[in-house]
């Protein structure tokens, strides 16, 4: 009997702390702001031709058990007025694991004017919540974790719409719509529910400036607003960014691009003020591959 009153105390204790590292995660990857837009709105598939990856990964730097990590894996495909994407997203936090995978398609129009398109993306996938077994001290037969693991994995989309061109870009999505419907989850306060941004692109003799602000929902909480900016050399081998979050955090990162074959990223989030005493900040690195570019210049080398 004391050794389960103290396996649910314990287990509780670590709900409590996924709960802390949840208000973490109102910071999203900076990849999605500059980098990777795709992951935030699926209207981006496709929006530059040929084939694309992307792999983030995001962790607090603290050595607190359950201290929320990110992972992210993108691949998405432009040709012609068609865009298909693959996202696969993980959140990790205290005992919490989240896993959403969706396949998108996007379809681009463009104007008559061949420098801008009006876009519109759907994602649909799966999505569950299931707590790690292995990292409970206790008996992990607790009913408290037997009946959470035992949720149905939900069937989940997104849709997004964007406008750009060379140098504006306005965009807006509805994320988990299904999970926004769902009423177990009205209590909950983890987890985005719209987003929208705007961004457009300055040239200054070698340097491209790119100011944006974006708005954001999570649910029961204060929506998010973001601001910032990326400065590139004119041919965008390399980047840095800062952006300033409501939540009274600051994100700086940097970025490499080598022949516009790959791309890293690296970057680093101050913590926000209602988690400041249990978080030092977070850092995030990426790596982007433009797969196309690769095989055409193999091509170009083997012919040389």
């Amino acid at each position: 009997m004391k050794h389960h009153i103290k396996s649910r105390v314990l287990l509780v204790a670590f709900l409590v702390l996924a709960g802390i590292s949840a208000k973490a995660q109102l910071n999203p990857l900076i990849a999605q702001y500059f980098q990777n837009p795709y992951i935030a709105n699926p209207a981006m598939a496709g929006i530059q031709s040929g084939i694309r990856v992307n792999l983030g990964f995001k962790s607090q730097w603290n050595s607190v058990p359950g201290a929320p990590k990110n992972t992210s894996i993108t691949a998405d495909y432009g040709g012609g007025k068609v865009g298909l994407g693959l996202n696969l997203y993980k959140d990790q936090a205290g005992l919490l694991d989240r896993t959403k995978m969706v396949a998108t398609y996007a379809y681009h129009l463009p104007f008559s004017d061949e420098d801008k398109s009006l876009s519109f993306g759907l994602s649909l996938g799966i999505q569950n919540e299931r707590l790690n077994t292995n990292a409970i001290i206790g008996s992990v037969n607790d009913p408290l974790a037997l009946g959470f693991n035992n949720r149905e994995t939900i069937l989940d989309g997104d849709f997004g719409v964007a406008y750009t061109s060379n140098k504006l870009t306005i965009e807006g999505s509805l994320i988990n719509l299904k999970k926004q419907l769902m009423a177990e989850d009205q209590n909950t306060a983890d987890y985005s529910t719209f987003y929208t941004a705007a961004s457009y692109r300055f040239n200054f003799a070698d340097w491209q400036v790119t100011p944006k602000l974006a708005y954001r929902g999570v649910r029961n909480y204060k929506d998010m607003i973001d601001f910032g900016a990326e400065v590139k050399t004119f041919s965008q081998q390399l980047g840095l960014s800062t952006l300033y979050h409501s939540n009274k955090s600051y994100s700086f990162g940097l970025t490499y691009q080598k022949n516009k074959q790959w791309q890293l990223l690296a970057s680093y989030t101050t913590p926000a003020t209602p988690i400041q005493t249990y978080s030092n900040g977070s850092f995030e690195v990426g790596l982007q591959l433009n797969l196309s570019k690769i095989k055409r210049d193999e091509k170009v080398d083997i012919k040389n």
